[in-house]
């Protein structure tokens, strides 16, 4: 993806994340949260990247079925259901990803080695 790419990929994810924490949680406290994921978007070293790639890319597939799960929830719920239960689901589907891209990390990194405890 070029520099631009990927800085514009940064950009769109922080606003998503941004919107969404103010949102949820209202202007001012969503500043911390908004901080944070600011701050989990930076520069990285060539041999990170390349790791990066390699794990995105075994989270792509795993990330398309939980769309597809997620979406298929939402299209079964009727306008009263999509909140409460569905919201528990939704997180269930999400923490399930979450899950996913630690181990994806904990694989690549067996592979090459790691320099420093983990």
């Amino acid at each position: 993806m070029g520099v631009v790419g990927e800085n514009w990929s940064n950009f769109v994810a922080c606003r998503a994340v941004k919107g969404f924490n103010e949102a949820v949680w209202g202007s001012e406290q969503a500043k911390d949260r908004n901080d944070y994921a600011m701050d989990v978007t930076r520069e990285l070293t060539d041999q990170q990247r390349e790791q990066a790639d390699r794990i995105e890319d075994i989270l792509k597939g795993a990330a398309m079925v939980e769309i597809r799960r997620m979406a298929e929830l939402l299209a079964s719920k009727e306008d009263g259901e999509l909140f409460g239960q569905t919201e528990f689901q939704l997180r269930d589907i999400l923490l399930g990803l979450g899950n996913r891209a630690l181990d994806a990390a904990l694989s690549e990194r067996k592979k090459g080695g790691t320099k420093v405890r983990a």
